[in-house]
């Protein structure tokens, strides 16, 4: 069975909150699970209420970047695929 994630990463600061989005998937025929960089931004912190405000302004940018459908239905679904 192998198992694909959506993650992100992210260093969140006083003024800048600095967001990565990668592709996790590991195949159960292969040792070595494979990350994929999808898409890196940066916000400036003090123009969100909050890192919920953050977080929803990255899925958003994402989406506007067209990028992969799965990659993005496994974020928006918060589900391992």
């Amino acid at each position: 069975m192998s198992t694909s994630c959506a993650v992100i990463v992210g260093d969140i600061g006083g003024t800048n909150a600095r967001l990565q989005l990668f592709w996790y998937s590991n195949d159960q025929n292969s040792s070595t699970p494979t990350i994929v960089h999808v898409t890196r931004q940066t916000y400036r912190t003090n123009t969100f209420p909050g890192l919920s405000g953050v977080l929803k302004r990255f899925i958003d940018d994402a989406q506007n970047e067209q990028v992969e459908k799965n990659v993005l239905n496994a974020l928006i679904n918060k589900k391992c695929v």
